[in-house]
């Protein structure tokens, strides 16, 4: 491995050649006795100590950009801001012990905690209302604060659309950009101005990205004393009806809608409906978009992932009253696709320090992997999917895994192991076969965690599972039922997408001798 010689070669440096090992999860799925209903961002700061501890150092999150009602962390309303719902109520500066019903909804979140899935609505309704409370009372003690001004300052190009965006859809009831008054569109910069009726509100949006960036900043700031690399999530789509859209309406088109072809899992392919990029326009503006989200990334964590890393090389565009199966592939040609992809993501690795990992999964041309190979991205390899598709089908051993690469056992999108050995006995059987392993129909605790080693001592530098997959091999830390640990189905709609949560605090899995001691295990394969 010559890593050194890549694009990526600095960051390679940076993060280090060797092995790393790491967890994956939500934080909407974390509690803690200080959580109010919900994972939040202070509820890290033990996970990271616990981390250390077991010897991994590496922590992947799902996306925290605001997706205000949509519980889907992939359906941004802007590509920067963090989201309200994460903030950590109790550890707010100047507290509310003096403001009763701010308590009061704090003791209702609180008892939303013990519930088998995360309330979503019912804890962002109170948790916006908690802050419309907090804030009525502590706002100008904020804007008095100099550490207040200087975040506006500095993160003002995308603070300022989100914040303004925010007011006005308060102000709609609602309603998508879209439906709002026209000469709106026409006059963002002039409605911006302090003197303006919408200064207050516009004020509030931005109190709230100060305190998540705030408490977040302890985070980053334990990861770095402690060792730990952050993994953060960047989207490569986001929502039509977001602030970046209504604010950079140039950039997108709105003639036809992104989706995913048919494969396997989804024979009818998956609507979207996300805007297309109009990439000349990008190409003409320097990718300075991508460029902005990359930076203010750069302040909360050490790594990133692209998400749908081939969306860089074409999209699946869906015409208008159409199928998701009707649509076509946008740039046409595989060489369209070549040189678009390769000029994006040198753009995208050269733009800060953060260490790339691209999400390479589905039906990806040879050219896709080529292209990240020549440029030093890590993929991702799903140990069941990692098989010899056009010859006898069989899996691949891990140990043969490109260094270049991350190997996890399962993703946010997919089942979970104990699922999936339940759902698919002959592609377990097989599996088992190939890796020497002895099958069993049933999955027990010895063989569960001999695949989870596989996945510790495979040929990659990164090693990746989400948090689940270790609980499970305790009972007392898990659901009896496997399919209760999955995140999300794709092209479903579901009350089960995006709701999942652990079954014991995290002061309890973070206690378990058990768990840690298995950690530390994997962690010096």
């Amino acid at each position: 491995m010559q890593a050194y010689s890549y694009l990526t070669g600095p960051l390679w440096k940076k993060i280090g050649i060797y092995h790393h090992h790491g967890i994956c999860t939500p934080l909407s799925s974390l509690y803690t006795a200080s959580s109010c209903g919900i994972g939040e961002y202070l509820d890290l700061l033990p996970l990271l100590e616990w981390l250390k501890r077991t010897g991994f150092n590496t922590l992947q999150l799902l996306p925290l950009n605001d997706t205000r009602d949509d519980p889907s962390p992939y359906m941004c309303i802007s590509s920067i801001a963090l989201h309200p719902i994460y903030l950590s109520l109790e550890a707010l500066p100047m507290g509310g012990n003096e403001l009763p019903a701010f308590q009061k909804i704090l003791q209702e979140l609180k008892s939303l905690n013990p519930a088998n899935r995360v309330a979503y609505h019912e804890v962002l309704h109170k948790k916006m209302a908690a802050l419309s409370i907090y804030l009525s009372h502590n706002l100008s003690h904020i804007e008095e604060n100099q550490a207040f001004h200087e975040f506006i300052k500095k993160h003002r190009s995308w603070l300022m659309p989100y914040a303004f965006f925010s007011a006005l859809k308060k102000a709609h009831q609602g309603k998508a950009w879209w439906d709002w008054d026209p000469s709106l569109h026409l006059n963002k910069t002039e409605l911006c101005r302090d003197d303006m009726p919408l200064a207050k509100e516009i004020h509030f949006w931005q109190a709230i990205q100060y305190l998540c960036f705030s408490q977040f900043a302890q985070v980053r700031a334990a990861a770095d004393r402690l060792g730990i690399h952050l993994v953060g999530d960047i989207p490569i789509l986001i929502n039509k009806d977001s602030a970046d859209v209504f604010w950079h309406q140039d950039l997108f088109s709105f003639d036809k809608v992104v989706g995913a072809p048919p494969d396997m899992y989804n024979r009818e392919g998956q609507y979207w409906g996300f805007p297309l990029f109009r990439w000349p326009q990008h190409k003409k503006e320097h990718f300075a978009w991508w460029k902005e989200r990359l930076t203010a990334q750069e302040e909360l964590y050490h790594m990133y992932r692209l998400d749908h890393i081939v969306g860089f090389f074409r999209l699946w565009a869906i015409p208008p009253g159409k199928p998701a199966k009707d649509g076509y592939f946008l740039p046409k040609t595989p060489p369209e696709w070549k040189r678009l992809g390769e000029t994006v993501l040198k753009t995208l690795v050269q733009a800060t320090n953060m260490f790339p990992i691209g999400e390479d999964l589905g039906d990806i041309p040879d050219l896709v992997r080529s292209t990240l190979q020549q440029l030093g991205i890590p993929g991702m390899k799903v140990l069941r999917w990692e098989r010899k598709w056009h010859k006898d089908q069989s899996f691949i051993p891990p140990r043969s895994f490109s260094p270049e690469s991350l190997t996890t056992i399962s993703t946010h999108d997919s089942s979970t192991l104990g699922s999936w050995w339940k759902e698919a006995p002959q592609e377990c059987a097989t599996m088992a076969r190939d890796f020497n392993l002895p099958y069993t129909r049933r999955l027990t605790k010895s063989l569960r965690r001999k695949i989870l080693e596989l996945t510790h001592t495979s040929g990659s530098l990164f090693h990746v599972n989400l948090l689940s997959e270790y609980l499970a091999l305790f009972p007392d830390l898990s659901w009896n039922n496997p399919s209760l640990d999955r995140i999300n189905t794709p092209g479903t709609l579901s009350p089960s997408n995006w709701t999942f949560r652990y079954k014991v605090p995290l002061e309890k899995i973070i206690e378990h001798k058990g768990l840690t001691t298995m950690l530390q295990s994997f962690s010096q394969q």
